[in-house]
């Protein structure tokens, strides 16, 4: 993907991000008051505001130069979910032709979901079946299928191209800045 940088968003903002996984459902009510509901996602699309986690002077200023070496919303970048960014024994989705997909399998009351994994973090993963994986795409050739275990990152891009601050003193302030999730 050559509008995507392959570095990850400093640690130190990752860890004070707010937000998580959003779905996008359509909701029709009668008159009667009875619902109808459409899920127009089959997956959820992450959102966080990363801006909280510029905490002090130094984070502000790393976040800034980030935010400027990715042109605003023109490069995507990765970034580590500090709550969901492990896999353990997880199956493989085979492809067909000897390929495979990292993926994550979330299971609640019988309803699961398969999140393909895109950007396995390099030197975690390890295969239970073998072969070669991608590490920017998550795509694994050769082998014999079967699990995957290690860590991963999802590819993000800025929601805005304007970083919006509010001054409160001299070298304080505060800004509300969003990343949202890429599908790939």
């Amino acid at each position: 993907m050559a509008d995507f940088h392959d570095v990850r968003l400093p640690p130190i903002i990752e860890q004070g991000a707010e937000g998580g996984p959003t779905y996008s459902t359509s909701i029709a009510t009668t008159l009667g008051g009875h619902e109808r509901r459409v899920s127009n996602w089959s997956a959820p699309r992450h959102k966080w505001n990363v801006a909280s986690g510029a905490a002090d002077e130094a984070a502000f200023a790393a976040l800034l130069a980030f935010f400027h070496a990715r042109a605003g919303r023109a490069y995507g970048f990765r970034f580590k979910d500090w709550s969901d960014y492990e896999a353990v024994a997880e199956p493989l989705v085979a492809l067909g032709g000897g390929a495979w997909q990292l993926a994550k399998t979330y299971t609640s009351g019988g309803q699961s979901l398969v999140r393909k994994i895109t950007r396995p973090v390099s030197g975690t993963v390890s295969l239970s079946g073998g072969g070669s994986l991608d590490y920017s795409t998550g795509r694994v050739t050769g082998g014999t299928g079967g699990t995957w275990s290690g860590q991963f990152d999802i590819a993000v891009r800025f929601d805005a191209d304007e970083f919006r601050l509010r001054l409160d003193q001299v070298d304080i302030g505060t800004a509300q800045l969003d990343i949202i999730e890429l599908r790939e």
